[in-house]
């Protein structure tokens, strides 16, 4: 079959003949219909690989910390062997896809083969003809759901659980910072859940594609965004900020802050520099958090492969249970994504597509 990998050493982006991969018990084997590229995540994932040596430990200090702790316990000629051999290995590109069951295993019962169905899942959920995907990974696609529709579930569920880490509650007055794809889908799920929303991305076209989907207060416009804020919430400011945002400035969260209301709360889900204010956190009580993935289950692996689920009584939004919620809105058309799609191409012209996504 035919995969497309990165690698981590040269930076190199190639199309692989590689073998099918084994469905294990607790997985499914899936022939993969749509595989979703989002250009921002994915940019930066081989942008970091394409750095050298020095350049990925600048950019990613907590794996050089790893890596150090590491060196610390088991020898540094042994780490340093490690990260070589890591390096080497090619690592699969994608998270987000859909399908059909070709083939169960004997403990991923609720599936059949002929199922279409949703996966997520970095490693997971690759760009390639074939996946195998652990159980708590996937779920059916609904009547009335596209296969491509279904191939945003990891985006989704990355917008959802940014939401649920605000603990909103209806008529919230909500600031979404950033309007990509993520930023998009988000705005789309604040309204559908009965918040009010303000939203801002420095590109015009971008602001307008927001109020394509009913975002009345979208504005390109900085200074705008606070005097909206300002006449939408009586100057109390937002019961929450969003940021949706990429960038390697901290003046995102800076701003967050200025637009949040006393003891409200600020949740970045996109890659901004984390560096706030101290006294204007002290001030108004600002709440900050940093939303991991998909919700509950993420990168766990006993949830992620061994496939346990975490009891609904304790936890109501596992990643998986996020995905059908996702699923549901697309059903019920609450989130339209097809303004959202851009190109659309064959695997055989992989290659080709990352060589201009990578310029731009």
């Amino acid at each position: 079959m035919k995969q497309i990998v990165q690698s981590y050493k040269t930076g190199e982006v190639k199309l692989h003949d590689v073998p099918v991969p084994l469905c294990s018990s607790k997985r499914i084997l899936v022939r993969t219909h749509i595989s979703l590229v989002s250009i921002g995540t994915e940019r930066s994932v081989i942008d970091l690989g394409r750095k050298s040596l020095a350049g990925k430990a600048a950019a990613r200090p907590d794996l050089v910390r790893r890596v150090w702790d590491k060196a610390k316990k088991e020898g540094l000629l042994k780490t340093y062997k490690e990260v070589l051999g890591r390096l080497d290995t090619p690592t699969p590109l994608g998270y987000s896809c859909s399908g059909m069951v070709e083939e169960c295993g004997l403990a991923a019962t609720e599936f059949s083969p002929g199922d279409h169905v949703a996966c997520i899942g970095q490693g997971f959920a690759s760009h390639a003809e074939f996946v195998s995907i652990p159980a708590n990974l996937a779920c059916r696609i609904p009547d009335g759901v596209s296969d491509e529709e279904a191939a945003f579930g990891m985006l989704g569920i990355i917008a959802l659980h940014g939401i649920r880490c605000a603990n909103l509650s209806f008529g919230s007055r909500v600031v979404v910072m950033g309007l990509g794809l993520l930023g998009l889908i988000t705005v789309q799920m604040l309204q559908t859940y009965g918040c009010e929303v303000i939203a801002l991305d420095p590109a015009e076209d971008k602001a307008e594609l927001a109020k394509q989907f009913g975002v009345k207060n979208s504005t390109s416009q900085v200074a705008e965004l606070q005097s909206l804020v300002d006449s939408h919430t009586k100057m109390h400011g937002g019961d929450a900020v969003i940021i949706a945002a990429t960038t390697k400035r901290r003046d995102p969260l800076n701003q967050a802050i200025r637009l949040c209301r006393p003891k409200g709360k600020i949740v970045v889900v996109g890659m901004v520099d984390i560096h706030p204010d101290r006294n204007e956190l002290w001030q108004k009580e600002v709440e900050l958090v940093v939303s991991k993935a998909a919700g509950p289950g993420s990168l766990d692996p006993l949830y992620e492969l061994e496939g346990i689920d975490l009891p609904i009584s304790d936890v109501r939004w596992t990643q998986k249970r996020n995905l059908e919620e996702f699923l549901r809105l697309l059903q019920n058309k609450k989130i339209n994504l097809e303004p959202l799609i851009t190109h659309r191409f064959p695997i055989s012209e992989a290659e080709k597509s990352y060589a201009k996504l990578i310029e731009g």
